[in-house]
């Protein structure tokens, strides 16, 4: 059976989802429709839906067409496009999302407006007949004109190393003296995920001790555990998930709500020399 999957920043309290679903189903009726996000925050839904998607997509069979309407009536003069990576199909608005998706995404066509184009709610009439075409085999350049995709830079941790170490010196390899890293995603548990990634942290730490401190340097955590329930009920634990990120969690708790965390926060790794 083919798939479609849906992420948004709609909501699911309207009805736009319902809609775009229904008129994809009335030109795909053999299609099955998957949702993986609707609920981004609106001010920062293109980095937190690309992360629901990112690490999402690459559990679909090869052919899956992912349909991603985040921010797509805020570029009104930007199209959609299509691209393909990685064995599947993307569609949407050409407004930097999928740069934070696919590593190797580097073209993409362009898909060609209806003949009679809406003032709103554009993704109802131009995409479900691009995912029609794509599921009876087109080709994605086949649906418009190539375009260069827009793209955006994701924010990497920042690394500071050893100011006493930098002083002595060239032939001097300074260590890292601390690790800054940005808040990516923040679950609907209050889970919150970071960029550091468990290559950096273990290439930087060569075994010191460590304090990460959270929301500035009012809160902070002495070591890296395994999971959630590495400690008890209640107790709050930082461990490299899945995607190999360091996760800030509290086990059977929220995390954001105990540190007073946002998008806009900040965890610090520092290490001890």
């Amino acid at each position: 059976m083919p798939i479609a999957t849906l992420t948004t920043d709609w909501g699911t309290s309207d009805y736009y989802v319902a809609a775009l679903k229904g008129r994809i189903l009335s030109a795909c009726p053999e299609i099955c429709i998957v949702d993986i996000s609707h609920e981004p925050s609106y001010l920062e839904s293109i980095a937190q839906g690309a992360y629901q998607l990112r690490h999402a997509y690459p559990f679909f069979p090869k052919g899956s067409i992912h349909v991603v309407g985040v921010c797509s009536e805020a570029y009104p003069e930007e199209p959609f496009i299509a691209a393909e990576a990685n064995g599947q199909l993307f569609i949407c608005k050409n407004n930097g999302f999928l740069s934070l998706v696919l590593d190797d995404f580097v073209s993409a066509t362009a898909i060609a407006p209806p003949a009679e184009r809406a003032a709103s709610f554009g993704m109802l009439h131009a995409v479900p007949p691009a995912v029609q075409q794509l599921l009876h085999g087109a080709p994605v350049g086949s649906l418009g004109e190539a375009i260069t995709p827009k793209a955006f830079t994701q924010p990497q941790p920042i690394v500071r190393f050893d100011p006493t170490e930098i002083a002595a010196g060239q032939g001097v390899k300074p260590r890292v003296d601390a690790i800054v890293g940005h808040i990516l995603h923040i679950d609907s548990h209050g889970n919150v995920i970071t960029n550091i990634t468990r290559e950096l942290f273990y290439g930087s730490a060569h075994d010191r001790p460590y304090t990460i401190l959270i929301n500035s340097t009012r809160y902070s955590l002495s070591q890296v555990g395994s999971t959630y329930d590495s400690v008890s009920g209640g107790m709050p634990v930082a461990f490299f998930n899945a995607q190999d990120l360091l996760e800030i969690a509290v086990n059977q708790g929220n995390a954001s709500h105990l540190y007073r965390l946002d998008s806009a926060g900040s965890i610090t790794i520092k290490f001890q020399n």
